[in-house]
Protein backbone atom coordinates (compact mmCIF):
# COMPACT_ATOMS: atom_id res chain seq x y z
CA UNK A 1 0.00 0.00 0.00
CA UNK A 2 1.42 3.33 -1.02
CA UNK A 3 2.31 5.62 1.80
CA UNK A 4 0.15 8.77 1.89
CA UNK A 5 2.09 11.87 2.92
CA UNK A 6 0.56 15.06 4.22
CA UNK A 7 2.47 18.28 3.92
CA UNK A 8 1.55 21.31 5.98
CA UNK A 9 3.17 24.75 6.00
CA UNK A 10 4.02 25.70 9.56
CA UNK A 11 6.38 28.61 8.89
CA UNK A 12 5.66 32.23 9.74
CA UNK A 13 2.90 34.00 7.83
CA UNK A 14 1.76 37.56 7.26
CA UNK A 15 -1.65 38.88 8.14
CA UNK A 16 -1.94 42.29 6.49
CA UNK A 17 -4.45 44.89 7.62
CA UNK A 18 -5.52 47.41 4.99
CA UNK A 19 -6.15 50.37 7.25
CA UNK A 20 -9.13 52.59 6.51
CA UNK A 21 -8.40 56.14 5.43
CA UNK A 22 -9.21 58.84 7.99
CA UNK A 23 -12.19 61.17 7.74
CA UNK A 24 -12.24 64.82 8.74
CA UNK A 25 -15.37 66.39 10.19
CA UNK A 26 -14.90 70.15 10.11
CA UNK A 27 -17.03 72.61 12.08
CA UNK A 28 -17.75 75.97 10.45
CA UNK A 29 -19.04 78.19 13.27
CA UNK A 30 -22.43 79.72 12.53
CA UNK A 31 -23.67 80.45 16.04
CA UNK A 32 -20.40 81.60 17.55
CA UNK A 33 -17.07 82.83 16.18
CA UNK A 34 -15.29 81.23 19.13
CA UNK A 35 -16.30 77.62 18.52
CA UNK A 36 -13.35 75.26 18.86
CA UNK A 37 -12.53 73.42 15.59
CA UNK A 38 -12.99 69.68 15.58
CA UNK A 39 -9.63 68.06 16.39
CA UNK A 40 -8.40 64.60 15.53
CA UNK A 41 -5.19 62.75 14.85
CA UNK A 42 -4.11 61.71 11.35
CA UNK A 43 -1.50 58.94 11.00
CA UNK A 44 0.33 58.08 7.80
CA UNK A 45 3.15 55.68 6.95
CA UNK A 46 5.81 57.17 4.75
CA UNK A 47 5.14 56.08 1.18
CA UNK A 48 1.43 55.42 1.75
CA UNK A 49 -1.45 56.99 -0.17
CA UNK A 50 -4.62 58.25 1.48
CA UNK A 51 -7.95 59.66 0.38
CA UNK A 52 -9.16 61.71 3.34
CA UNK A 53 -12.90 62.38 3.27
CA UNK A 54 -14.03 65.84 4.42
CA UNK A 55 -17.39 66.77 5.88
CA UNK A 56 -17.95 70.45 6.76
CA UNK A 57 -20.90 71.21 9.05
CA UNK A 58 -21.97 73.97 11.41
CA UNK A 59 -21.90 74.05 15.21
CA UNK A 60 -25.63 73.68 15.77
CA UNK A 61 -27.13 70.74 17.63
CA UNK A 62 -27.91 68.75 15.56
CA UNK A 63 -25.51 70.10 12.91
CA UNK A 64 -26.43 71.08 9.37
CA UNK A 65 -24.14 70.65 6.40
CA UNK A 66 -22.30 73.80 5.28
CA UNK A 67 -22.09 74.44 1.56
CA UNK A 68 -18.54 75.02 0.29
CA UNK A 69 -19.83 75.95 -3.18
CA UNK A 70 -18.03 79.03 -4.50
CA UNK A 71 -15.42 78.91 -1.72
CA UNK A 72 -12.08 77.20 -1.28
CA UNK A 73 -10.70 74.51 1.02
CA UNK A 74 -7.02 74.36 1.94
CA UNK A 75 -5.34 71.63 4.01
CA UNK A 76 -1.74 71.46 5.16
CA UNK A 77 0.51 69.42 7.42
CA UNK A 78 3.48 71.28 8.89
CA UNK A 79 6.12 71.03 11.59
CA UNK A 80 5.06 73.91 13.83
CA UNK A 81 2.23 76.38 13.52
CA UNK A 82 1.92 79.29 11.11
CA UNK A 83 5.05 80.93 9.72
CA UNK A 84 8.19 79.14 10.87
CA UNK A 85 11.71 80.55 11.09
CA UNK A 86 14.46 78.22 9.90
CA UNK A 87 18.00 79.57 9.89
CA UNK A 88 16.64 83.08 9.56
CA UNK A 89 14.45 82.23 6.56
CA UNK A 90 10.67 82.65 6.74
CA UNK A 91 9.24 79.57 5.06
CA UNK A 92 5.49 79.83 5.75
CA UNK A 93 3.45 77.47 3.56
CA UNK A 94 6.54 76.87 1.44
CA UNK A 95 7.81 74.86 4.38
CA UNK A 96 4.69 72.72 4.72
CA UNK A 97 5.20 68.97 4.62
CA UNK A 98 2.07 68.63 2.47
CA UNK A 99 -0.32 71.30 1.21
CA UNK A 100 -3.55 70.68 -0.72
CA UNK A 101 -6.01 73.15 -2.28
CA UNK A 102 -9.46 72.69 -3.79
CA UNK A 103 -8.59 74.82 -6.83
CA UNK A 104 -5.71 72.58 -7.91
CA UNK A 105 -6.91 69.49 -9.81
CA UNK A 106 -5.98 66.26 -8.06
CA UNK A 107 -5.33 67.85 -4.65
CA UNK A 108 -8.78 68.37 -3.09
CA UNK A 109 -11.77 67.02 -4.98
CA UNK A 110 -15.12 68.67 -4.32
CA UNK A 111 -17.42 65.65 -4.34
CA UNK A 112 -20.62 67.34 -3.09
CA UNK A 113 -19.86 71.01 -2.44
CA UNK A 114 -23.45 71.93 -1.57
CA UNK A 115 -23.30 69.35 1.24
CA UNK A 116 -19.81 70.32 2.39
CA UNK A 117 -18.15 67.15 1.12
CA UNK A 118 -14.74 66.78 -0.46
CA UNK A 119 -11.76 64.41 -0.59
CA UNK A 120 -8.10 65.23 0.06
CA UNK A 121 -5.86 63.11 -2.17
CA UNK A 122 -2.53 62.28 -0.52
CA UNK A 123 -0.24 60.42 -2.90
CA UNK A 124 2.85 58.30 -2.35
CA UNK A 125 4.99 61.14 -3.67
CA UNK A 126 3.54 63.39 -0.94
CA UNK A 127 4.35 61.04 1.92
CA UNK A 128 7.45 59.03 1.04
CA UNK A 129 9.98 61.66 2.17
CA UNK A 130 8.15 62.90 5.27
CA UNK A 131 10.39 63.40 8.33
CA UNK A 132 9.65 61.40 11.45
CA UNK A 133 9.00 64.54 13.50
CA UNK A 134 5.97 65.79 15.44
CA UNK A 135 3.72 67.78 13.11
CA UNK A 136 0.27 69.33 13.00
CA UNK A 137 -2.39 69.71 10.32
CA UNK A 138 -5.35 71.96 9.76
CA UNK A 139 -8.19 72.44 7.32
CA UNK A 140 -9.50 75.91 6.51
CA UNK A 141 -12.55 76.99 4.55
CA UNK A 142 -12.83 80.40 2.90
CA UNK A 143 -16.28 81.46 1.77
CA UNK A 144 -17.15 84.32 -0.58
CA UNK A 145 -18.98 86.92 1.52
CA UNK A 146 -19.67 89.64 -1.05
CA UNK A 147 -18.54 90.51 -4.57
CA UNK A 148 -16.41 93.61 -5.12
CA UNK A 149 -17.77 95.86 -7.87
CA UNK A 150 -15.29 96.24 -10.71
CA UNK A 151 -15.05 99.34 -12.94
CA UNK A 152 -16.38 98.95 -16.48
CA UNK A 153 -13.65 98.74 -19.11
CA UNK A 154 -10.95 97.38 -16.80
CA UNK A 155 -8.89 94.33 -17.72
CA UNK A 156 -6.73 91.74 -16.01
CA UNK A 157 -3.82 89.99 -17.66
CA UNK A 158 -3.08 86.39 -16.67
CA UNK A 159 0.06 84.58 -17.81
CA UNK A 160 0.54 80.83 -17.87
CA UNK A 161 2.90 79.77 -15.07
CA UNK A 162 2.65 83.10 -13.24
CA UNK A 163 0.90 83.71 -9.89
CA UNK A 164 0.42 87.42 -10.64
CA UNK A 165 -2.69 89.09 -12.06
CA UNK A 166 -1.85 92.44 -13.70
CA UNK A 167 -4.66 95.00 -13.79
CA UNK A 168 -5.32 97.82 -16.22
CA UNK A 169 -7.98 100.44 -15.55
CA UNK A 170 -8.37 99.55 -11.88
CA UNK A 171 -6.43 99.63 -8.63
CA UNK A 172 -6.51 96.61 -6.32
CA UNK A 173 -5.75 98.82 -3.33
CA UNK A 174 -8.50 101.33 -4.18
CA UNK A 175 -10.96 98.42 -4.45
CA UNK A 176 -9.92 97.28 -0.97
CA UNK A 177 -8.70 93.85 -2.08
CA UNK A 178 -6.75 92.03 0.64
CA UNK A 179 -4.94 88.77 1.25
CA UNK A 180 -7.54 86.07 1.84
CA UNK A 181 -10.01 87.39 -0.70
CA UNK A 182 -11.07 85.20 -3.63
CA UNK A 183 -10.23 85.74 -7.31
CA UNK A 184 -12.26 83.92 -9.96
CA UNK A 185 -11.37 83.49 -13.64
CA UNK A 186 -11.21 80.77 -16.28
CA UNK A 187 -13.35 78.45 -14.15
CA UNK A 188 -11.11 78.63 -11.06
CA UNK A 189 -11.70 80.39 -7.74
CA UNK A 190 -8.37 80.85 -5.97
CA UNK A 191 -6.92 82.54 -2.90
CA UNK A 192 -5.39 86.02 -3.05
CA UNK A 193 -2.01 85.79 -1.29
CA UNK A 194 -0.97 89.46 -1.37
CA UNK A 195 -1.56 92.83 -2.97
CA UNK A 196 1.89 93.44 -4.44
CA UNK A 197 1.09 96.88 -5.86
CA UNK A 198 -2.00 98.79 -6.99
CA UNK A 199 -1.92 96.83 -10.27
CA UNK A 200 -0.18 93.55 -9.28
CA UNK A 201 -2.15 90.89 -7.38
CA UNK A 202 -0.50 87.75 -5.99
CA UNK A 203 -2.53 84.55 -6.38
CA UNK A 204 -2.04 81.03 -5.02
CA UNK A 205 -2.32 79.54 -8.52
CA UNK A 206 -0.24 79.45 -11.69
CA UNK A 207 -2.01 77.11 -14.15
CA UNK A 208 -3.70 79.92 -16.06
CA UNK A 209 -4.18 80.18 -19.79
CA UNK A 210 -2.46 83.36 -20.98
CA UNK A 211 -5.19 85.90 -21.68
CA UNK A 212 -6.39 89.46 -21.09
CA UNK A 213 -9.80 89.35 -19.44
CA UNK A 214 -12.30 92.25 -19.43
CA UNK A 215 -14.48 93.33 -16.56
CA UNK A 216 -18.21 93.72 -17.18
CA UNK A 217 -19.13 95.61 -20.33
CA UNK A 218 -22.68 96.70 -21.15
CA UNK A 219 -24.71 93.58 -21.86
CA UNK A 220 -21.82 91.22 -21.12
CA UNK A 221 -20.83 89.12 -18.14
CA UNK A 222 -17.42 89.80 -16.55
CA UNK A 223 -14.62 87.31 -17.25
CA UNK A 224 -13.09 87.74 -13.80
CA UNK A 225 -14.41 88.56 -10.34
CA UNK A 226 -13.14 89.43 -6.86
CA UNK A 227 -15.02 88.52 -3.68
CA UNK A 228 -14.38 89.39 -0.06
CA UNK A 229 -13.33 86.15 1.65
CA UNK A 230 -14.06 84.96 5.18
CA UNK A 231 -11.75 82.22 6.45
CA UNK A 232 -12.29 79.82 9.34
CA UNK A 233 -10.16 76.91 10.49
CA UNK A 234 -12.75 74.13 10.64
CA UNK A 235 -10.61 71.18 11.78
CA UNK A 236 -7.10 70.52 13.05
CA UNK A 237 -5.00 68.05 14.97
CA UNK A 238 -1.71 66.16 15.30
CA UNK A 239 -0.11 64.72 12.13
CA UNK A 240 1.80 61.56 13.01
CA UNK A 241 4.28 60.16 10.49
CA UNK A 242 5.19 56.50 10.94
CA UNK A 243 8.31 54.96 9.44
CA UNK A 244 8.28 52.57 6.51
CA UNK A 245 10.90 50.13 5.24
CA UNK A 246 9.69 49.59 1.68
CA UNK A 247 10.51 52.84 -0.10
Amino acid sequence: MAREEHFSHRGPGILGTFRSDPEIVGVFPELSATAIPHAQEIRVHRGDSMDIAIQVQDDKDPPDYVSVMGGVLRWAAKIGFGVTERNGVVVGNNGALIIKRSYVPGEIEMTSPTNGRAIIHVRREDSRRLPLSPAVWDLEFTEAVSEITLPVGATVQLVAGSPTAIASGLSWTDLGVMSGDLFSAQGHTVMVTEVISPVHLGLDYTAWTTATLPSAAPGCAPEFAICVGRTKTVASGPFVVEGDVVL
